[in-house]
């Protein structure tokens, strides 16, 4: 499901994403999509939760990839997120840099998953 929003003279889409396993939800995210000079075409993950009973088992790390390509075929050119501390190792080793104090983010314009 997808909804638009004015914000100032760009407009942002927010993205939603559920996550399932062998027909099972196991969690979601959300995603706000928005227009940003010089930086092109930005993510910003809001929320991105896996079950806590099915963590530990590569499925965060397999539904981030599959959000990550799809935000790469809309045309997105960064991904930003300001995890809490208790994630703060699962999104380095998804690639995630820190840009200043407690926001990271990935540039995936260009690179092949």
């Amino acid at each position: 499901m997808a909804t638009k929003a004015a914000v100032g003279k760009h407009a942002a889409t927010t993205r939603v994403c559920e996550f399932y396993d062998t027909g099972k939800w196991i969690g979601q995210s959300i995603i706000r999509i928005y227009r940003s000079i010089p930086d092109g075409t930005v993510a910003h993950v809001q929320y991105f939760q896996i079950e806590f009973s099915k963590r530990g088992r590569g499925l965060g790390r397999k539904c981030y990839t599959e959000m990550e390509q799809t935000l790469r075929n809309e045309g997105v050119d960064m991904i930003e997120l300001m995890p809490i501390d208790s994630v703060l190792g699962f999104w380095e080793k998804m690639g995630y840099n820190t840009r200043c104090g407690k926001m990271l983010e990935k540039y995936i314009k260009g690179v092949t998953s």
